[in-house]
């Protein structure tokens, strides 16, 4: 092995610690016009950080391994808080692109990357327009791996009971034992 092949490894190996401790896959719905509809769901993977040190070496990475992101910077001004740096990979074609390059590399994050892939691999299989069935589930599948709760507008809480809150949030706990272990399956076949 040559120097290039043997530095890409190394690369490919400091990306995934980066993107496992730091990193974040996310579907977003995205609402648009009068009536507030969900009219797409928005892929995304980034990794965030205070350091423009490390955000510049993970840009750089991606560009190597030929994976289109983009940086987004956070001043905070007027704040206590530090600076923050993003690194964006968006889209379904560059997501597909991360996935086939990195997907057998992830470890901490793979049930995650699981849900993108899946969801990548849907809307490709569809034409453009195609309502957003099973990616809805994935949307789901993959709020609750990121422990984001539960996945309701503010409204529709606020109306629900506190007992209706707590039963629905530990059925939701309940779910991610169940899908953690479905997509540990899914990951070992």
């Amino acid at each position: 092995m040559d120097n290039q092949q043997e530095r890409q490894i190394f690369d490919i190996g400091w990306l995934v610690g980066l993107i496992d401790g730091e990193g974040c896959f996310s579907l977003s719905k995205i609402k648009t016009g009068k009536l507030k509809r969900a009219d797409y769901i928005y892929p995304q993977i980034v990794v965030s950080s205070t350091s423009p040190e490390i955000t510049a070496k993970t840009h750089q990475v991606l560009r190597n391994l030929g994976i289109a992101s983009h940086t987004v910077y956070y001043p905070k001004v007027g704040s206590p808080h530090k600076p923050v740096w993003s690194v964006r990979i968006a889209g379904i074609k560059r997501i597909k692109h991360f996935m086939d390059v990195m997907f057998d590399y992830l470890e901490c994050r793979r049930a995650q990357a699981y849900c993108m892939k899946r969801y990548v691999e849907l809307r490709l299989s569809k034409p453009r327009h195609a309502p957003y069935d099973e990616e809805n589930e994935l949307l789901d599948q993959l709020k609750i791996l990121n422990h984001r709760g539960i996945s309701e507008s503010p409204e529709s809480i606020r109306q629900a009971s506190q007992e209706d809150d707590v039963l629905r949030a530990s059925t939701k706990f309940g779910e991610v034992a169940r899908n953690e272990q479905l997509v540990a399956q899914a990951i070992v076949t």
